[in-house]
């Protein structure tokens, strides 16, 4: 049983180290891939740009926007931009940075969709606050009608049908009770309703 132990913490400290090296590589990696940067094609650096928003990456998000990149430009399929990438992944420093430059607050995607109203279905409340602070209108409609109210009970819906199980039923109110109701009560009185 030693042996297995031993063996365990060999392979722990092992494998931590290897990890360690390999960030350290793709951060040099990165450094070398950013001295490119000004030779990148506008859809190269927006393609990062959408990555590092969802990754929270700061730094990186802002040498790209230093660097040409542009916040307004929509993913082509969907028409997400990266405020609402940003928005959906609750990396609020990231939101607050795109704002300061000057993002657009009310685009839409291809469904009808605003920043406001992913991040409120993704139950960030920071980036909701954040948002909301800036001026994000609260009773936009999306392409099926749906405010952003309608998208803060989209996970109360889900709750009710969890009944039969009873895990699932746990589970699910641990988590409504900590975030989504907070974001529908938040949504509540920003419309005024008790």
């Amino acid at each position: 049983m030693k042996l297995l132990s031993k063996l365990f913490l060999i392979l722990l400290f092992a494998g931590s180290a290897m990890m360690q090296a390999m960030e350290h590589n793709m951060e040099h990696n990165v450094e070398t891939i950013f001295e490119e940067l000004p030779s990148w094609s506008l859809e190269e650096k927006n393609s990062y740009l959408r990555l590092y928003a969802r990754q929270g990456k700061l730094v990186r998000v802002r040498r790209l926007l230093d660097n040409g990149a542009s916040f307004e430009l929509k993913e082509s399929e969907l028409g997400i931009t990266p405020l609402m990438f940003a928005s959906s992944c609750g990396q609020l420093a990231i939101v607050r940075e795109f704002l300061a430059r000057g993002s657009e607050i009310e685009a839409k995607n291809k469904f009808g969709r605003t920043a406001l109203m992913v991040a409120v279905h993704g139950n960030h409340l920071s980036v909701v606050r954040e948002l909301l602070a800036r001026g994000a209108n609260i009773k936009a409609r999306d392409d099926l009608d749906r405010t952003v109210l309608d998208y803060a009970q989209l996970d109360y819906a889900h709750m009710r049908r969890c009944n039969n199980d009873k895990m699932n039923k746990l589970l699910y109110l641990k988590y409504f009770s900590q975030g989504q109701s907070v974001v529908y009560r938040l949504c509540n009185r920003e419309l005024g309703i008790k």
